[in-house]
């Protein structure tokens, strides 16, 4: 079964979580990958089991999954959007053939989270920002401040994420198991198209929740 966002059980689910290399999907963590987390200390790792199930975290990403991947919704503007151009909310993106196709919307509202969780784990875990202190706890401010920032985040962050989720892989797998075969064509064409800015954009989120959750 392929779920969404929810409390870390331990360190081999940490390890999906982080890494977005699904079992459940098909997906399985390289070697190479593995040798690198099995070097992470015990108190990183619990420090991103532990933080990345706080209730304020999950209630967040859940609530801005709800709306970035609602495929019944053509609206392509989404949260924390100047505007529709750059990054296209992903339920937008998927309206149409999600209206003329049998595809599964509760697999890309979970792959959503998922997206967002794993950007915000990379943050905690495997650099020196995991080092901050968590100062907003209260899911409504929590929401407040990091819907600004959820677009708003330097490059360079963004390639951090790249560089330890299996992304691009992650989003195939889920197009062709939820049936948006379309989509999926575009996606691999590796070409600019809305599908790839949707989800390009999403790895920014979780880096601009984390630093929602801790501003200083």
């Amino acid at each position: 079964m392929f779920a969404g966002v929810d409390v870390i059980r331990d360190r081999e689910d940490f390890y999906e979580r982080l890494t977005l290399e699904v079992s459940s999907i098909g997906m399985s963590l390289p070697v190479d990958h593995r040798q690198f987390l099995d070097q992470l200390d015990e108190d990183k790792v619990n420090r991103g089991i532990r933080d990345g199930s706080s209730p304020w975290v999950l209630e967040c990403i859940r609530r801005f999954a709800s709306i970035e991947a609602n495929c019944s919704d053509k609206n392509h503007k989404g949260l924390g959007r100047v505007s529709a151009h750059g990054f296209p909310r992903l339920g937008g993106v998927l309206y149409k053939e999600a209206e003329k196709s049998e595809c599964d919307l509760a697999m890309i509202a979970s792959a959503t989270e998922r997206m967002i969780h794993a950007g915000y784990l990379v943050c905690v875990s495997l650099s020196n920002f995991g080092k901050r202190i968590v100062a907003v706890k209260d899911i409504d401010d929590l929401w407040t401040e990091w819907i600004p920032l959820a677009y708003s985040i330097a490059e360079d962050a963004t390639n951090v994420v790249y560089n330890n989720c299996s992304i691009d892989n992650f989003w195939i797998n889920v197009l062709d198991k939820s049936g948006f075969q379309v989509n999926l064509k575009k996606l691999k064409t590796g070409e600019n198209t809305e599908i790839g800015r949707s989800i390009g954009g999403l790895t920014t989120t979780g880096v601009g929740l984390f630093l929602a959750e801790r501003p200083n």
